[in-house]
């Protein structure tokens, strides 16, 4: 899977910066004398000294965090609209890697766009907890047609299951793993596995490294030898990926070969 930071070519970390939050009024004011100032005290001349007065209040300054959008109640609501429409289109197109037809595709990328529009973390190579973790696809523009499927088997006996990432941030290392089974083997299930490195070139850009591959078990790479190369064509993760969104649950990224990938975080933010 190229690694979404390149998994499945290279899945998603760039940005469309929404609008900030307009300050919020103080609530609850209260008025306090300065310590030890009396409302009539005099000075040394015998005029009547000024009160003077402190304003406290119950509302403390909403904690902002560098690097970090405040998206409004409206735009967190048209966030998860969004969300919603991209869970119904996708429904029943295998993450698209075996194509969609042309209108549900034109609807699906108007939606990738307008959710990269919402990004709250236009820097997210500088907040690596929303990236880190274990990622799995839900879409991408990735696709295997015509003679290829054939090749791999992936229109008769060999199916296709779910495509994960486990990014690294210690060791900079992008884990792909895409899941098989071939119907007719005593049930066989297997996988193979991507690593590659990677690394930034930007707040939102990186550069990468394919390290190595492997698919277990010995049964499941045996019955690929023949065509292994043009399994690791597709899911070949170097090159530069562009997290173009990013938030607690949902990744976009775009790579230098013009493809989308779009996912769905497995394990919850530190």
């Amino acid at each position: 899977m190229a690694l979404a930071l390149g998994a499945i070519p290279c899945i998603g970390f760039g940005t469309r910066a929404a609008n900030r939050r307009r300050p919020e009024r103080l609530h609850n004011v209260a008025l306090t004398r300065s310590p030890g100032e009396s409302s009539s005290s005099r000075c040394s001349t015998g005029c009547k000294k000024s009160r003077v007065w402190q304003i406290q209040s119950s509302v403390s300054e909403p904690q902002k965090v560098e690097g970090i959008v405040e998206l409004t109640p409206a735009q967190l609501e048209a966030r998860a609209t969004v969300k919603q429409q991209l869970e119904e289109r996708l429904e029943g197109i295998k993450m698209g890697i075996f194509g969609v037809k042309e209108q549900p595709r034109i609807e699906i990328l108007a939606l990738l766009r307008d959710l990269e529009d919402l990004n709250s973390v236009p820097a997210p190579l500088e907040h690596m907890e929303f990236v880190s973790g274990r990622w799995k696809l839900l879409f991408t523009t990735v696709r295997i047609l015509g003679s290829k499927r054939s090749k791999l088997g992936l229109r008769s006996f060999v199916s296709l299951g779910n495509f994960t990432q486990t990014i690294d941030p210690d060791q900079r290392l992008a884990i792909n793993k895409i899941e098989f089974s071939v119907a007719g083997f005593d049930s066989l299930m297997g996988d193979l596995t991507v690593e590659a490195s990677y690394t930034p070139t930007s707040p939102s850009r990186v550069d990468i490294q394919y390290n190595r591959s492997l698919m277990v078990p010995k049964k499941l790479q045996e019955l690929f030898d023949a065509n292994y190369a043009l399994l690791l064509s597709i899911f070949n993760p170097e090159g530069w990926l562009e997290i173009t969104y990013v938030d607690e649950t949902h990744r976009i990224g775009r790579n230098d070969k013009g493809q989308i990938f779009y996912l769905v975080r497995e394990d919850p933010v530190d």
